[in-house]
């Protein structure tokens, strides 16, 4: 996130407002929040929904963790 946000493709783009966005709504459902560095694992039953903000810039590797988390039954936002 911080990648995207240093390196803007565009002045007014904010690569924080969709994160802050996102945050505040599950806040808002009452949701628990847990935020997760790539480097984690994807766990389904631990983590039954996931929220993607800003995943424009995932690579390869990543993709494949996600869609396995996703076959596992996890859900992706």
């Amino acid at each position: 996130l911080l990648d995207i946000h240093n390196q803007k493709h565009n002045q007014a783009f904010n690569a924080w407002r969709p994160l802050y966005s996102y945050y505040a709504a599950a806040k808002a459902a009452g949701a628990k929040v847990t935020f997760l560095e790539e480097s984690d694992a994807l766990d389904a039953t631990r983590f039954p929904f996931l929220i993607l903000s800003t995943y424009q810039m995932i690579d390869a590797a990543l993709l494949r963790r996600l869609t396995d988390y996703v076959r596992s039954g996890g859900h992706l936002i």
